[in-house]
């Protein structure tokens, strides 16, 4: 959704709509006096020269017709003509802001990005310590009989993601990033933001 002012635009396309309708009427005009003009020659060709009358007129009309279109297209023509300039002073003035506020976004975006990935190397920084503190009872535990934990036991969100695991991930995937960039958020995103985001429970 665009907010942008353009008052400028807005004033060209009056000038366009002011004359849209009766112009688009001598359009409609125009092609159905080609098609009856078309119909009297043929059936003048074929003899019936009564019709010769009803074809002047026609062919009259037609000259007419084109002449107020003309007059209308170059009527409005001219106008939109004295609009250039400010017309292109006002689409670059629109690009620039729509440009800086995609670079405030994308630099936000940074921002996250860094810190995002700044926590996933304190989560895999956690998993790593997890499992040196378990693994400090190995020796322990072999005296009563139990085997040392495996470390995928302590890794909660291993990465990359194993085939079949459905939870929703604190990993970003292309995939995401390509429906996020045109223009929805992933189903399973929707879904965790609708379950977990308002609760204190965000796994």
């Amino acid at each position: 959704m665009t907010t942008t002012n353009k008052p400028v635009l807005a004033q060209a396309e009056g000038v366009v709509q002011k004359t849209a309708a009766e112009r688009n009427k001598l359009h409609i005009r125009l092609i159905q006096l080609n098609d009856e003009i078309a119909y009297l020659q043929s059936e003048i060709a074929s003899g019936n020269e009564s019709l010769q009358g009803t074809l002047n007129e026609r062919l009259e009309e037609k000259v007419n017709v084109e002449a107020e279109l003309n007059r209308l297209n170059d009527a409005f023509m001219s106008e939109l003509k004295a609009l250039r300039d400010d017309l292109l002073r006002e689409r670059l003035s629109v690009l620039k802001s729509g440009k800086d506020e995609e670079e405030r976004l994308a630099s936000e975006i940074k921002r996250l990005k860094v810190d995002y990935l700044k926590k996933v190397m304190t989560l895999k920084e956690q998993a790593d310590n997890t499992f040196a503190d378990v693994s400090s009872y190995d020796e322990i535990m072999k005296y009563v009989g139990q085997n040392p934990i495996d470390v995928k036991e302590t890794i909660v969100y291993p990465y990359p993601v194993a085939d079949g695991d459905g939870r929703y991930q604190p990993y970003v995937t292309p995939l995401e990033i390509q429906t996020a960039y045109d223009g929805a958020l992933p189903y399973a995103t929707r879904q965790h933001e609708m379950n977990y985001m308002k609760s204190p429970y965000t796994r």
